[in-house]
């Protein structure tokens, strides 16, 4: 997993992946790299998924807050539980509430805390970070390679190689890898990991490739708001202990 915060001075970025947040722009070489450039570098040496999964919702909890003093209601959620929604806070701040004109009170923003990719995915419908990759890379964009990864595994990965992920650095097998949400299927046209260029594409929400076989985003968000899903709701969770 790399990560490097681009210098001005840098005429030309060689990692596959781009992200501007906070004031600085990084390059990086996967998905869990884009989640350390928001969360902290730290991350980057996170191994448990359960103390992943702690560090996406808390970070997603600071910026559903943030967006709320701009006026934009948001809520957290992952696959069963919704974990924060910014109009909904303790008893003692009910009075800035008051002072808040939601813009979209009834349509909140949807950050999604699942895995790496929903994170970044969403912080990125959200406008919260700006997101690139080279022009011969589709790991968040989707083309003609996806439409076949509902059969995902290691064997089939960009960052597979003799037997270890370059994503997450474990040792893997080839048949595994059906639920990793840093998957990037093998496609023609890959010139590599590190390949320096300034031909990157700006990536639109219309473009990113989905996993449906891990998180349903617009399946499950349907349920939520049809109420045929009743989540868990920690959104008061500062009262009964953080999860």
């Amino acid at each position: 997993m790399m990560l490097k915060i681009i210098t001005p001075e840098q005429e030309k970025a060689s990692l596959p992946l781009m992200i501007a947040y906070g004031g600085d722009i990084y390059e990086a070489d996967c998905i869990p790299a884009l989640v350390a450039a928001v969360v902290g570098k730290e991350y980057m040496d996170v191994k448990n998924a359960d103390t992943a999964w702690h560090v996406r919702v808390d970070a997603l909890r600071e910026i559903a807050a943030y967006l709320g003093a701009q006026g934009v209601r948001a809520i957290v959620r992952d696959n069963v539980n919704l974990l924060a929604d910014n109009a909904v806070v303790p008893d003692e701040e009910k009075g800035e509430l008051d002072e808040i004109t939601w813009r979209n009170y009834d349509d909140p923003v949807v950050l999604w805390a699942s895995t790496d990719r929903t994170f970044i995915q969403s912080l990125l419908e959200a406008g919260v970070i700006a997101v690139a990759e080279r022009s011969d890379c589709y790991i968040l964009r989707k083309n003609g390679a996806w439409t076949e990864a509902a059969g995902q595994e290691c064997g089939k990965c960009l960052y597979f190689n003799n037997g270890k992920c370059a994503a997450y650095g474990f040792l893997k097998a080839e048949s595994d890898g059906a639920k990793c949400a840093a998957f990037a299927p093998v496609h023609a046209g890959w010139k590599g990991m590190s390949y320096p260029t300034d031909d990157y594409v700006v990536i639109k929400n219309r473009e990113l490739a989905e996993q449906p076989w891990i998180t349903d985003r617009e399946a499950l968000e349907e349920r939520r708001k049809t109420g045929q899903d009743k989540l868990n709701d920690f959104t008061r969770w500062w009262e009964g202990g953080d999860l």
